[in-house]
């Protein structure tokens, strides 16, 4: 047997467990995070499991009694599932944030751009389009608006911004920003606050810069993590309160820095709010699809 062990579960909550096998490695996740693996021993291969039974809550050992509980859903991919896709079907929620702080959500699960929480709405520019459940922009001067002034950021003592997304497979190479709310002056991004997963630099970031219009990108607090622009699903979450910016991706803590006097929520512009655009005009759109955003 080559096997992954991880902690016992019998304590009568909901969980989420994966399993992926491939040609030389088992891996075992609990809640969407990588428990442990083991490498396969050369007679444990897929092309020698056996076809005659196929179980869910029994075993092969007669002697072992039945799984007592219930199985909510059960799925099998003829693939090795990333890490990001598996944090994509957990929902990456292992502790429920609650409607309470909720102001705005962008679901397009009933084929709209609507806010589901507020009166945000968002309108589709350029040919983005909401199908099947996202917001999706194929081409270049396609994304979404909505209002800044009805959203309000600058009114925020902390906010939160999460993403459910997934970018079209290398089609993301410049400074371009899935999400940005603030204003545009001399062309430049300014006194705003923005994520993008994928840079010139080759790397991911979120960000927020104020009072600086001439050079904006000088004054930003930002916090980087690994590029993202691999075709795959990907869930983020950028935070920023009084003192820091913090990145999320996929789960995992990228880091947090320290704000600078200037970088102030109060200091955000509501002139503009955009989902797959940013505010510097010179900057190439985001092209991929945006599952949900919070």
């Amino acid at each position: 047997e080559s096997g992954a062990n991880g902690v016992e579960y019998d304590d009568g909550k909901s969980h989420f467990v994966v399993i992926t096998l491939d040609a030389t490695t088992i891996k075992l996740y609990f809640e969407g995070e990588l428990v442990s693996s083991a490498l396969l021993s050369e007679a444990n291969k897929i092309s020698g499991i056996s076809q005659n039974f196929a179980y869910l809550a029994k075993g092969g050992y007669t002697g072992d009694p039945e799984w007592i509980g219930a199985i909510h859903e059960f799925s099998i991919y003829n693939k090795v599932l990333s890490a990001g896709e598996i944090l994509f079907l957990a929902q990456a929620q292992p502790k429920d944030p609650g409607t309470d702080a909720l102001k705005h959500q962008y679901t397009f699960e009933d084929g709209t751009a609507n806010d589901s929480v507020g009166q945000a709405h968002g309108t589709l520019v350029g040919g983005a389009a909401v199908a099947d459940g996202a917001l999706l922009t194929s081409a270049q001067d396609q994304w979404m608006e909505m209002s800044g002034a009805e959203i309000a950021m600058n009114t925020y003592e902390a906010v939160s911004v999460a993403a459910w997304f997934t970018p079209t497979a290398g089609a993301n190479t410049g400074y371009h920003m899935v999400c940005y709310f603030g204003d545009s002056l001399n062309g430049f991004g300014s006194n705003g606050i923005f994520y993008t997963p994928a840079r010139g630099n080759n790397v991911s970031r979120a960000g927020i810069s104020c009072g600086n219009t001439d050079a904006p990108w000088g004054a930003e607090t930002g916090v980087d993590g690994p590029e993202i622009d691999d075709g795959q699903p990907h869930f983020v979450v950028a935070t920023i309160d009084g003192t820091s910016v913090t990145l999320y991706q996929d789960g995992v803590l990228c880091g947090t820095a320290t704000l600078s006097a200037a970088n102030k929520l109060s200091a955000v512009s509501t002139n503009f709010a955009y989902l797959a655009k940013g505010g510097y005009t010179g900057d190439p759109e985001w092209l991929g699809q945006i599952h949900e955003f919070r």
